[in-house]
């Protein structure tokens, strides 16, 4: 199903309006939200249950094209799909972690002088039509990633 995704705050991660949580994943039970140190790159962030993950969110400041590249390569095959240009170089795959199936959208754009990496994972739902949301959260957290580092948000990572 294709609805909005609410966007307003508090942010979960930085990125993610708590609103629209229960709207994007169908999970409406408790959840904690905090910094992942398991995570090789950059800042990642992951609102879970006491059985999995929910949401993962992160975020590389000065990303190298390497980095898009290893996150296009861990995507399913079959499964990926372009974001739309002005979000910067993009995709979205089927990722599983621990054998849960997620939905995940990374984005490499341009922000003043940094070329930033942004990762949005988030759990399977089939009641919505998670690229479309995933489109919408990309575009939200870049906007906060701009707001958070004080910079415009661009396509063109250079």
């Amino acid at each position: 199903m294709r609805q909005p995704v609410t966007d307003a705050p508090p942010y979960l991660c930085n990125f993610v309006p708590r609103a629209a949580l229960a709207e994007l994943t169908g999970y409406t039970g408790s959840y904690k939200a905090g910094p992942n140190s398991r995570h090789r790159v950059g800042n990642t962030c992951v609102v879970s249950n006491d059985e999995r993950s929910i949401v993962i969110t992160s975020y590389d400041v000065s990303a190298r094209r390497e980095t898009f590249e290893t996150f296009a390569g861990n995507g399913k095959a079959g499964s990926p799909v372009d974001l739309p240009a002005e979000l910067g170089k993009g995709q979205i795959h089927d990722f599983e972690a621990r054998l849960y199936p997620f939905r995940s959208a990374g984005a490499w754009f341009r922000c003043g002088e940094r070329s930033p990496f942004i990762g949005v994972t988030v759990m399977k739902n089939p009641a919505r039509d998670q690229n479309y949301d995933l489109v919408q959260l990309v575009g939200i957290a870049e906007r906060r990633f701009g707001e958070m580092f004080g910079c415009a948000p661009t396509p063109d990572p250079r």
